[in-house]
């Protein structure tokens, strides 16, 4: 066989194995947790906690997200192909985010959805209306008061322009009554973000692998 048929074989092959590599901003087929190591379960700031410092319509607050605790300066990887939406410092650590990052998502079918990276800088060259690629690098954790992540998922489009801050981007929502300035009672439009990537990993033999690899999560 000639060299050049060799290497389009072999180029086809790994295509059949792999898959097509997916260009940056493209349908969200494939889901992670946004670090290298997410600890699971490690009892942060859990999906539905209720929070005193954040209350909400008189109550505390119930967590719209999952807080995984890693040191300041970890990377934080896109959870999925989308566009980076906004980053930017917003009140301090003690009242509000500090750093929030936000990147959409389309969902095959046309469906989107928002991932949130709370208390996570982005890097200096990513700006708003940039395509991103599942697991590209696209901030690191910044937070004065307790180094961790915001983990969130939005079920909608971020529906602003880009690098506007959203009404709808909130940390916590009122759990027992509504009010004026919090009317959606949780979880809103928000679902457990841990939850929903398991449910958006692919069932395929390469990612399985990828699943049981340790760092993956």
């Amino acid at each position: 066989m000639k060299p050049t048929r060799v290497l389009l074989v072999r180029a086809a092959i790994l295509l059949l194995a792999f898959g097509a590599p997916r260009p940056a901003g493209a349908d969200a087929t494939a889901f992670r947790l946004p670090l290298g190591n997410y600890p699971v379960d490690d009892d942060c700031g859990a999906w539905g906690v209720a929070n005193p410092n954040f209350p909400r319509c008189g109550a505390p607050g119930l967590h719209v997200a999952d807080d995984a605790c890693a040191p300041n300066a970890t990377l934080v990887y896109a959870v999925a192909d989308g566009v980076f939406c906004f980053g930017e410092q917003v009140g301090s650590c003690t009242d509000n985010w500090g750093w929030v990052t936000v990147v959409e998502h389309t969902l095959p079918g046309g469906v989107k959805v928002c991932s949130i990276y709370g208390h996570c800088q982005p890097i200096p060259d990513l700006d708003p209306g940039d395509p991103v690629s599942f697991g590209m690098v696209i901030a690191a954790i910044n937070n004065a008061c307790t180094p961790h992540i915001h983990f969130a998922i939005y079920r909608g489009p971020f529906g602003a322009a880009n690098g506007v801050y959203p009404p709808w981007l909130l940390g916590y929502l009122p759990g027992g009554s509504t009010c004026a300035q919090f009317p959606t009672l949780f979880p809103g439009d928000y679902v457990d973000p841990v939850q929903f990537v398991n449910e958006h990993v692919p069932v395929e033999r390469i990612t399985w692998g990828k699943i049981k690899s340790p760092g993956f999560r």
